[in-house]
């Protein structure tokens, strides 16, 4: 069985000697080079579309705390190898790292304050 990976190269090969030789396809017949993923770009930046959908999803993340996941994000998948770091949607895989970032984050200052509160009566000794 031939990877996803593999399979890329070797179209893009195919295509180099098609060019060589001239020879051209219909668009029809010619996979779409839009229906193939990419690596995130160095300077990768969300769209306006992602990052408001992101802040109207949750109203309650501050700019630091979209920063700070923004700068994780870019890390993790610049530094990824493999077809796993190939992705068709930047965008949506964006949003999809800052709604799993959301989960870990506490929502509300009242939940902060009851994390606080857990953390004193934890460490209090028993009577």
């Amino acid at each position: 069985m031939v990877t996803q990976a593999e399979y890329d190269d070797l179209l893009d090969r195919v295509e180099r000697i098609e060019e060589v030789l001239g020879i051209t396809h219909t668009p029809a017949l010619t996979p779409s080079k839009s229906k193939r993923g990419t690596r995130l770009p160095a300077n990768f930046m969300p769209s306006d579309e992602a990052v408001t959908k992101i802040r109207s999803e949750f109203p309650w993340m501050n700019g630091d705390q979209m920063t700070l996941e923004h700068r994780k994000f870019c890390d993790y998948w610049l530094a990824k190898a493999g077809a796993n770091a190939v992705k068709l949607d930047w965008d949506r895989t964006w949003c999809n790292w800052m709604r799993t970032a959301t989960e870990r984050m506490p929502h509300t200052v009242a939940s902060t304050v009851d994390r606080k509160i857990d953390e004193l009566q934890a460490m209090k000794e028993p009577e």
